[in-house]
């Protein structure tokens, strides 16, 4: 199926060409995007966006109830899970000021909620930061660990914001490995670990060896015409016009995202002529 589909695709025409699917590639196309609009949001963990908008009128119908602060904070978390920082961290203070009305004894789910709350806003400026570095200035180092070089932040205020919330964490749970290691990955993108991190919360740099010689391998993909922004999903790599040079396709698991394929040219460029169907459907 995918060999077929490709090949309809493989010309050189713009997207202003005529449709080059069959009858029955559209049926199946429409059949597809109908599954995807009747879909569950709750039951797909990759449709964050759409899963927020329903958290958002679960809230509506529980504000005032003794559910108010469970909804908040699972509208926190999906917001965060989409992207929308801002949205979360406006949960959270609302979660929170909610919290001090109804006593620090409350739950959310077998979690305590003051700690689910504080560690939400953390996360949310930890994503801030990577909203305005990773993806906002993105090269060859960057989400590679140990993080360095490259990939230190120069917008600092996400991870600067969440590090004393971090802190405040582990003072009131020692035990808490994910806050511990949110703290270190935390001062690796303002270039101050492992010295900027107090002792008793410091990763020994031996956690990142590996247990034989690997090299660095830094993300060349947009260098070479791979630079995709969407979801993760699958990818297949082969020589689909017979040139004599790999060519990759890859999808997305948003339902939404077209089948993308990129041909390599001689230069080992990945070009994309004529070769993404951006059209609605398969």
């Amino acid at each position: 199926m995918l060999c077929s589909t490709l090949a309809a695709f493989s010309g050189d025409g713009d997207e202003s060409a005529a449709d080059p699917r069959s009858e029955s590639t559209k049926k199946m196309a429409q059949i597809l995007r109908d599954i995807f609009e009747g879909q569950d949001p709750m039951a797909n963990m990759y449709v964050s966006d759409l899963r927020a908008e329903v958290m958002k009128k679960r809230l509506d119908r529980a504000v005032g109830t003794p559910d108010e602060l469970q909804a908040r904070t699972r509208l926190a978390r999906e917001m965060i899970n989409s992207n929308d920082v801002d949205g979360c961290l406006e949960q959270v203070e609302q979660a929170q000021a909610l919290l001090k009305k109804t006593g620090a004894s409350e739950r959310v789910g077998r979690k305590d909620a003051s700690h689910e709350l504080d560690r939400l806003r953390a996360i949310a400026w930890l994503r801030k930061g990577e909203i305005d570095n990773c993806l906002a200035r993105h090269g060859c180092d960057s989400c590679i660990l140990p993080i360095r070089h490259g990939a230190v932040h120069v917008d600092k205020t996400g991870s600067e914001t969440a590090i004393p919330l971090l802190l405040e964490m582990l003072e009131r749970d020692a035990s808490d490995l994910e806050t511990q290691w949110l703290l270190n990955l935390a001062h690796m993108t303002l270039g101050t670990w492992p010295d900027g991190v107090q002792k008793q919360w410091r990763l020994p740099a031996k956690a990142f060896d590996s247990e034989y010689q690997l090299p660095r391998m830094p993300d060349i993909a947009a260098s070479v015409g791979l630079g995709d922004f969407t979801r993760a999903g699958g990818s297949c790599m082969d020589d689909f016009d017979g040139d004599g040079r790999l060519d990759i396709v890859t999808s997305s698991m948003d339902h939404r995202e077209p089948l993308r394929m990129r041909r390599q040219q001689p230069s080992r460029q990945m070009t994309a002529r004529g070769a993404i169907y951006r059209r609605s459907g398969t």
